[in-house]
């Protein structure tokens, strides 16, 4: 993810505040003015992306990941966190 997005915009080291383990996180907003999320959960290799509007489709694009790679996981509907 470093070499895709550079150096993170933040990284939070206390496990207690994460999924555990390191994140390192990239907040950006893409020309269509999606605000978007890049967490990196570091100790397990794993990518959690973020979008508002709820559609990863231009992120995806952004980051040049196929929307339907074998490895990409959906949850079947947007999550909504109040």
């Amino acid at each position: 993810m470093r070499e895709m997005l550079g150096e993170p915009d933040f990284v939070e080291t206390d496990s207690t505040r994460t999924y555990g383990g390191e994140e390192d996180v990239w907040a950006f907003a893409l020309e269509s003015r999606q605000r978007t999320l890049v967490v990196l959960r570091v100790p397990y290799h794993m990518a959690v992306f973020s979008a508002d509007p709820p559609n990863l489709e231009p992120l995806l694009d952004a980051l040049k990941i196929s929307p339907n790679g074998c490895r990409l996981v959906r949850f079947p509907k947007p999550v909504l966190i109040a």
